[in-house]
C-alpha cells in the first residue's frame, strides 16, 4: 500500500531538521506552507504534496546538516593547526 497523503509527522520532521528553533505550535496549514517553502529552497519546486519528494527533502536536509557539522569541525581543526 502506497501512502499518498503527507502526514503532519513528516512535515514536523522536515521543519525540525531544517530549523531546530522552528515553532511547531502553529496550525497544520501554516506547517504545510512552511514545508512547501523549505522544499522550494532545497529544489523540489511544486512537489509539496509528493510523498517521495518529501522523503528526499528530509534526506537532503539530514545530509546538509551532516555536511555543515563536518565543515565546522574541519574549520576548527585547520585553525588549531595554523596557530
Amino acid at each position: 500500500m502506497t501512502r499518498t497523503k503527507i502526514s503532519i509527522a513528516d512535515i514536523n520532521r522536515l521543519l525540525q531538521l531544517y530549523d531546530p528553533n522552528a515553532n511547531l505550535n502553529v496550525i497544520d496549514k501554516q506547517k504545510r506552507s512552511s514545508s512547501s517553502s523549505i522544499m522550494t529552497k532545497i529544489g523540489f519546486y511544486g512537489q509539496c504534496n509528493n510523498f517521495k519528494a518529501m522523503e528526499q527533502a528530509i534526506n537532503a536536509v539530514v545530509s546538509r546538516n551532516v555536511y555543515m557539522k563536518q565543515f565546522k569541525a574541519t574549520t576548527v581543526i585547520q585553525n588549531c593547526i595554523r596557530k
